[in-house]
C-alpha cells in the first residue's frame, strides 16, 4: 500500500513538472544564443561558458542560419534520430555532426556510423563539457568496440564471423599483409591458406559498422579482473592503469611519473599517457597493460616506459634530434573567407598558424648540449632523403619526396619544413612514411591525418604517447 501511494505521488509530481515546463519560455533557445555570443577564443579546452547548450539540447538543433527552435523531445530515447548532415553542435566553425543523445539512438541513413563521442583539441574522445566545446571537432572514429559493437572488440580468426555487418579481412599491419579478398572464404569454412595462418599474421573479423582498426597481437592472457570500461567522466582516465597516489592498486601513479621523468616536457604529460591508454584500449580486445596477473602487467609497463624514455631523452623531446633538434618556429598569417548572406557581407577570418622548420644534421656536426647544428645536410643545394620511400603510394605509404632547404639565404637557410619529413616522433619515435600511414589509419581512422600533418605526433599528447 505504501509503494502504491509513493508511485501515485511520483506520478503527480512528474505531471506538475511537465505542466510548469510547458508554461516556461523556450530556455534551450536562449541558452544557444548565449553560447553563440561567447568569444570562442576565450574558451579553454574543457571549459564552457555559462548557460551553454547541453548535448541533448544541441542534438535537436538544426544547422540553418534561421532563428533556432527546438522540436519536442521524443517520447522514448530509443526513438531519437539525428540528421547528421544538418546538425550543429556547441563547437564553433563549420557545421559538425552530433552524437546521439543516448547510446541506443541510431543515426539516419545518410551516415554510415553513428557519432557517439566528441574529440577535443587534445585528440581525446569523450562526452560532456570537458570534450564538447568551441575547440572540439566531432568524429565518427571515437568509439569503444566493447560497447558500440554487438560482436565486441575484434580478434584474429574468422570462425565466429557470421553477422551481416561482419567481414573476414586481412591484417594490413602484418609483416606479410594478406589481401582482404583472400580472407573472404575463411568465414565460409575454408581451412587452407590464408585461413590456417594463426596469430597476428592471419585474417580477422571486422565489424563494418565501426571504423576499421586491426587487432593487436594476442598475448594469450586473460583481461585483468579490475579493469573497468572507460565511461564519459572526464576525470576517470587510464582505467585499470592510472589513478591517485594513495591508491595501492594503481599501476602507474602521478608520483611514479614524476620520479621516472622529473624533466619531462609536453607532449609527455601524465594525463596524456593515461588518455592514450584509454584511447588505445577502447579499440582493442588486447588491452595495454591490462592482460594477465599484476606482476606481468607491471613488467609490460616498465618495458614500454623504459623504451620510451630512451627514445625521448627521458621524455624531454618528441622529435628525433639529428633530424629536427635544431629547429625554429615561424608564425604564418592566413586569411580565409567564412561566407555570409550575400550582398558583399562575407566575413574574413585572420588566422595564425605555427610551422616548425628543422635543420637536418650529421652526427659529427650536432652539439647535443646546445641542440644546434654546425652544418646542415641541405647545404650546397643538397637533398634530404631520410625516412621516405618516394615510390610508395597510399595505402602502402604516405606520399613523400626528397626535400631541399626552404631558403637559400635568410633565417630559414639550411632548413626544411617539419611537416614534409617522416622522421622519428612520439614515445617510440615512429619513423618512415610507410609506418606513418598505418599509424594514422589505426589511431585516427584516416590516412590523411598524419600523412598531411606528421607534426601532430609530436604535439598532441595522447597521439605522442
Amino acid at each position: 500500500k505504501q509503494d502504491k501511494q509513493k508511485q501515485d505521488k511520483q506520478k503527480q509530481d512528474k505531471q506538475k513538472q511537465e505542466q510548469e515546463k510547458q508554461e516556461e519560455p523556450n530556455e534551450p533557445t536562449a541558452q544557444l544564443e548565449s553560447e553563440q555570443n561567447t568569444d570562442p577564443q576565450q574558451l579553454q579546452d574543457g571549459d564552457l561558458p555559462p548557460n551553454t547548450v547541453t548535448l541533448s539540447t544541441a542534438a535537436a538543433i538544426g544547422a540553418t542560419d534561421e532563428p533556432t527552435t527546438v522540436p519536442p523531445s521524443p517520447q522514448t530515447p530509443e526513438e531519437s534520430t539525428i540528421d547528421l548532415s544538418r546538425a550543429r553542435g556547441p563547437c564553433s566553425g563549420d557545421p559538425c555532426p552530433l552524437p546521439p543523445m543516448n547510446a541506443n539512438a541510431t543515426a539516419n541513413s545518410n551516415a554510415t556510423t553513428p557519432f557517439r563521442l566528441c574529440r577535443n583539441s587534445r585528440g581525446i574522445c569523450g562526452a560532456g563539457p570537458a570534450y564538447c566545446n568551441a575547440l572540439s571537432t566531432w568524429t565518427p572514429f571515437c568509439h569503444d568496440c566493447s560497447v558500440d559493437s554487438p560482436n565486441g572488440c575484434p580478434t584474429f580468426g574468422c570462425d565466429d564471423c557470421r553477422a551481416d555487418s561482419q567481414r573476414c579481412v586481412g591484417n594490413r599491419n602484418g609483416i606479410n599483409p594478406i589481401d582482404d579478398d583472400a580472407c573472404d572464404a575463411c568465414a565460409a569454412g575454408q581451412t587452407y591458406w590464408p585461413c590456417d595462418v594463426k596469430g597476428s599474421e592471419g585474417c580477422w573479423c571486422w565489424d563494418t559498422a565501426l571504423p576499421r582498426v586491426e587487432p593487436s597481437p594476442p598475448s594469450g592472457l586473460p583481461l585483468a579482473e579490475d579493469y573497468a570500461i572507460h565511461d564519459a567522466d572526464a576525470d576517470a582516465i587510464g582505467r585499470g592503469v592510472c589513478g591517485r597516489d594513495d591508491d595501492q592498486d594503481v599501476l602507474f601513479s602521478p608520483r611514479a611519473f614524476e620520479l621516472l621523468a622529473p624533466r619531462a616536457s609536453p607532449p609527455f604529460t601524465y594525463r596524456g599517457f593515461c588518455e592514450a591508454v584509454d584511447d588505445y584500449n577502447s579499440r582493442h580486445a588486447e588491452k595495454a597493460f591490462l592482460m594477465g596477473p599484476r606482476e606481468r602487467r607491471l613488467d609490460e609497463l616498465a618495458a614500454f616506459l623504459g623504451s620510451a624514455s630512451h627514445d625521448t631523452d627521458a621524455f624531454r623531446t618528441s622529435r628525433e634530434y639529428l633530424a629536427c633538434g635544431d629547429r625554429v618556429e615561424r608564425t604564418l598569417e592566413r586569411r580565409r573567407e567564412l561566407g555570409g548572406g550575400g550582398g558583399g557581407d562575407d566575413k574574413i577570418d585572420d588566422d595564425e598558424e605555427t610551422e616548425w622548420y628543422c635543420m637536418p644534421c650529421a652526427p659529427d656536426h650536432y652539439d647535443y648540449t646546445t641542440q644546434t647544428c654546425a652544418l646542415s645536410m641541405l647545404d650546397n643545394d643538397q637533398s634530404y632523403y631520410g625516412y621516405c620511400q618516394p615510390f610508395t603510394a597510399p595505402p602502402d605509404g604516405c606520399p613523400c619526396d626528397y626535400v631541399k632547404e626552404v631558403e637559400s639565404s635568410g633565417p630559414l637557410e639550411g632548413r626544411m619544413r617539419a611537416n614534409d619529413i617522416f622522421f622519428g616522433r612520439g614515445s617510440i619515435h615512429l619513423s618512415h612514411n610507410f609506418n606513418y600511414i598505418r599509424a594514422s589509419t589505426t589511431m585516427t581512422g584516416s590516412e590523411d591525418t598524419f600523412c598531411a600533418h606528421p607534426e601532430l605526433l609530436a604535439t598532441v599528447e595522447s597521439w605522442a604517447w
